[in-house]
């Protein structure tokens, strides 16, 4: 082989080589701007679904704050008696798959009644922070996840009772806040892994799909896992965001780290918020 037909040879290999490389380079980029689009397509449908269940929420307590506020200008509630407890009974009954407990309480945190649980009555609350709010503002609040004394956590909504311009305490729901999560959440699937989850201001998971997480605080959930405790730390200031994390996929036996993609957004409930 004579030198000039060696030169071609290497001549046509390297372009062969070039021309492969540019190949591969073309179908990379390719590659990566149609996983970004479909990155982009996943957040974008994320984002419709919180911003969808967000509202859910905030309406779902803005129509229980007008129930409430309805009911705190009965003269029978007003006064707490007989014919008012009675309706008081009337109305857990008729409500008792959305709420826990109603109680009646007095402008100086102490319980007047409340069903059920008559064991509660006469028990002071100003010791809890919505209540110490409440007092303070003498306008509706929602709490954070609390243990009540009837034994179980619950998340509750005061509104103001007053006669006339004299402020009279409140009349109370403990939200059967599982429940409202599971009804706005449980439904939210996205491909087929994805989930909604939901804390609030203080960390409390209210509803989460993983089981044994769901009540207990996030940064104790996920405290092997940094990239959840950074976005969870942005939730909790009330911010919106678009991130990816690092959490467990779990299939029979295996366990495997995957990486998630991840919008968040606050549910603003009067002086406090959620976040999804």
């Amino acid at each position: 082989m004579n030198k000039a037909s060696l030169i071609n040879r290497r001549s046509l290999l390297l372009l062969i080589i070039v021309f492969a490389g540019i190949c591969a380079l073309v179908f990379y980029l390719l590659y990566e701007k149609a996983k970004d689009a479909a990155v982009n397509r996943l957040d974008d449908e994320q984002m419709i679904h919180a911003r969808q269940a967000a509202r859910g929420i905030e309406d779902y307590f803005v129509t229980w704050t007008g129930i409430l506020t309805s009911l705190s200008k009965m003269n029978e509630i007003i006064n707490v008696n007989e014919a008012g407890k009675h309706q008081m009974k009337l109305f857990y009954d008729a409500h008792k798959e959305q709420i826990r407990s109603i109680t009646r309480m007095n402008e100086h945190g102490i319980i007047l009644f409340t069903f059920p649980g008559r064991g509660a009555i006469g028990r002071n609350l100003t010791h809890q922070t919505h209540i110490q709010e409440l007092l303070k503002t003498r306008k509706p609040v929602v709490s954070d996840v609390f243990r009540t004394l009837q034994g179980f956590d619950a998340v509750a909504l005061h509104v103001p009772v007053f006669n006339g311009p004299q402020f009279k305490g409140s009349i109370a729901v403990t939200i059967n806040f599982q429940s409202l999560a599971k009804r706005y959440l449980e439904i939210i699937k996205i491909g087929k892994t994805g989930y909604a989850w939901i804390v609030s201001r203080d960390g409390t998971e209210l509803y989460c799909p993983v089981p044994g997480h769901t009540g207990n605080s996030v940064f104790a959930n996920c405290k092997d896992f940094p990239s959840i405790i950074v976005m969870a730390t942005d939730m909790l200031k009330g911010r919106s965001g678009i991130t990816t994390y690092t959490f467990d996929k779990i299939s029979g036996t295996a366990v495997t780290p995957v990486v998630k993609h991840a919008v968040y957004l606050p549910i603003k409930l009067g002086s406090t918020f959620w976040s999804i």
